[in-house]
């Protein structure tokens, strides 16, 4: 079930996005409804976290999934005799569709629930399991090795008669002394020949009489092993992780329907069983990205609390989106933060940390982070792209620039994220629109299910990409390799990009989220 249901897609936004600066969110242990909610066992077993688009909102979810206080917190909600589990899921419209789909999510909570409990079964039963299975092995060969001596007795018992009549009229022949020399040779060698064969069959008859019931013996002990572990396996049978597991798996097997209908149910009667104490956390990141109609991922959340008055499943869920209406619908009854009324902080020691290489040469640097700030309005990735473009511009020629120019080209700066991602493709130059524009349909349209290329790969499609013929692409790319550097190919996808690039690990582009 676990082969058929996992995909490394499923895991891949959450490897993707950034660990979060340096201290930043560490304010969030010490919110109260935060805390409180973490802490105590009330009846709102849902917390949702919204924002504006660049708040930080998946970062700031991979660092409660992450952190230790998190786990600390939540430790009056576990039982102790129930066992710990926490899953998540984070949408990422940009990525394939078990990225943003339901039945990506029911795979990946499935797997994320029950893996545990495999583990775990297996780890503590798997030493006799395999015992269990090398004994049958051997008693396979035990059982093979009989047949053949059967084989060999029957084949002797047939033979033999017909070998000694062919000697005795051999002899009788011999005896009579009517033949030439050369034929009575003849059969002298045939004679000794057969008489060969019989001795040589006797023996093996003799020994196989011997052997088949040395190996019944040997047989017969191998299976009373097999009986005995049979026994002892059969009282693993009433063990209620085996029941629990035997029943997904027996129901998934059974289930022919729709994935999303077979999964679906498979996701419910993890929530209502009564075999297992199971304490259940679960992290859903970007509910807007989400797939389909919000109703939809909305109404499956809130159901996910919904559980028998029977069940030994526990669920508490911790949610972010951005704040649309159809969502507010859904949560707005249920502990929330919004994520940029907290981040102030966090954004200003961000944007001091990003610009402290400017302070030898700008002694104003702390009125250029006040007006950044200022315009900030809780947005992160507004600050990174204000950097961004600050940066860049920072000696246009040769010289630092004023706090007068700076400011001026922060005013310039629009608050709308996609009016400024329109106008830094607009101060790429234009002879390199074409590279820009190939770039980031190379980033946006890669398929999530192979390895992602590197720097020096996507420079290279970008460049290739010009080309209108065969000859033309060899002769860009002969160039391109002999200049095709790991720091050459960071360069021109930095110019390219215009900052909508980044470089993340192992040196492989990606579009800033």
């Amino acid at each position: 079930m676990h082969h058929q249901l996992y995909s490394p897609e499923l895991d891949l936004r959450f490897q993707q996005i950034e660990n979060p600066f340096q201290n930043t969110f560490e304010w969030a242990f010490d919110l109260p409804i935060l805390t409180n909610w973490l802490h105590q066992r009330f009846d709102a077993k849902l917390f949702w976290i919204h924002g504006k688009p660049g708040s930080g909102k998946s970062t700031f979810m991979k660092f409660l999934f992450k952190s230790p206080c998190t786990w600390q917190l939540l430790y009056d909600f576990w039982e102790s005799d129930a066992r710990e589990i926490k899953a998540g899921f984070f949408f990422h419209y940009r990525g394939s569709a078990a990225q943003k789909s339901f039945e990506g999510v029911l795979r990946s909570l499935i797997i994320q629930v029950v893996s545990p409990y495999s583990e775990s079964y297996r780890e503590r039963y798997q030493r006799t399991r395999i015992w269990y299975q090398q004994r049958k092995r051997q008693c396979n060969e035990l059982k093979g090795r009989i047949r053949e001596a059967h084989a060999v007795m029957g084949t002797a018992e047939e033979q033999i008669p017909e070998i000694k009549e062919k000697i005795n009229q051999l002899r009788t022949k011999l005896e009579k002394g009517d033949d030439d020399g050369d034929n009575r040779k003849s059969m002298t060698e045939a004679l000794d020949a057969a008489q060969s064969a019989l001795k040589d069959l006797q023996k093996e008859y003799a020994k196989s009489r011997v052997a088949v019931p040395e190996l019944i013996g040997v047989l017969q002990s191998k299976v009373q092993d097999i009986y005995n572990v049979a026994i002892k396996l059969r009282k693993e049978e009433d063990v209620p992780i085996r029941s629990f597991l035997s029943q997904i798996v027996g129901d998934f097997e059974k289930l022919d329907s729709r994935p999303e209908t077979k999964l679906g149910r498979i996701v419910r009667q993890i929530l209502n069983q009564e075999m297992l104490k199971m304490n259940l956390v679960l992290f859903f990141d970007a509910l807007d990205e989400f797939d389909g109609h919000p109703d939809v991922i909305c109404r499956f959340i809130k159901g996910l609390v919904q559980g028998s008055a029977r069940s030994k499943t526990k669920v508490k869920i911790c949610l972010s989106s951005r704040p649309w209406k159809a969502l507010q619908d859904h949560f707005s009854a249920y502990p929330q933060i919004a994520l940029e009324m907290h981040t102030k902080v966090d954004i200003e020691d961000y944007v001091t940390g990003s610009v402290k290489g400017w302070r030898s040469t700008m002694p104003f640097v702390n009125q250029l982070v006040s007006a950044i700030l200022t315009r900030a309005n809780g947005v992160f990735l507004w600050v990174r792209l204000a950097v961004g473009v600050l940066s860049r511009s920072l000696k246009p020629d040769g010289n630092p620039a004023t706090l007068e120019q700076l400011e001026t080209q922060l005013s310039q700066l629009p608050n709308d994220l996609s009016e400024f991602y329109q106008l830094i493709i607009e101060r790429i130059g234009r002879s390199n629109r074409h590279r820009t524009f190939a770039l980031l349909e190379l980033l946006a349209r890669r398929n999530p299910n192979v390895p992602p290329p590197t720097a020096a790969q996507i420079r290279e499609a970008v460049l290739v990409s010009e080309c209108t013929d065969f000859q033309d692409a060899e002769e860009i790319l002969k160039a391109a390799h002999a200049a095709n550097t790991a720091e050459q190919a960071r360069i021109d996808l930095a110019t390219w990009g215009g900052g909508l690039v980044e470089i993340g690990k192992r040196d492989r582009p990606e579009l800033m989220h």
